[in-house]
């Protein structure tokens, strides 16, 4: 009996340690817009490595945006991402290491619509500290 209880107590501890990586979405607000914040993984076969993103969606679960934090093969960093969050916008850049891409850093700029939803409005893509390549959306 004794033990069964041990085993279990182990079982879930080990359950619950997995999951505070980020199995529980987390709430955010962000330009007065309530988020539930949400991570995934994928491997890209364009980069040869696993992606880690973080997606956002409002609270009816409609997807709002979405920030590539990091990118990795073994133990090498191929892609590091960041999110900055001011009044009326939210910036996130990706640096590229190791020319594993035609850039190597990438701005993304996302704004709050009158609807009360964030849109993408620009992407900016540079190599070697130069604007390369310049997109805009409505």
């Amino acid at each position: 009996m004794c033990i069964t209880i041990k085993i279990s107590i182990y079982l879930m501890s080990l359950a619950i340690i997995i999951c505070m990586e980020g199995c529980f979405p987390r709430h955010e607000v962000i330009m007065g817009i309530n988020l539930v914040k949400s991570r995934s993984r994928i491997f890209s076969t364009e980069y040869n490595i696993l992606e880690t993103f973080y997606q956002y969606h409002d609270l009816k679960g409609d997807f709002q945006f979405g920030e590539l934090v990091r990118g990795k093969r073994n133990d090498t960093i191929f892609i590091s991402g960041s999110k900055i969050v001011r009044a009326n916008y939210i910036l996130t850049r990706n640096k590229y290491y190791y020319d594993i891409a035609k850039f190597d850093y990438v701005e993304t700029k996302f704004v709050k619509s009158e609807d009360n939803k964030i849109k993408l409005k620009e992407v900016k893509r540079y190599k070697d500290g130069k604007l390369i390549e310049e997109q805009f959306f409505q």
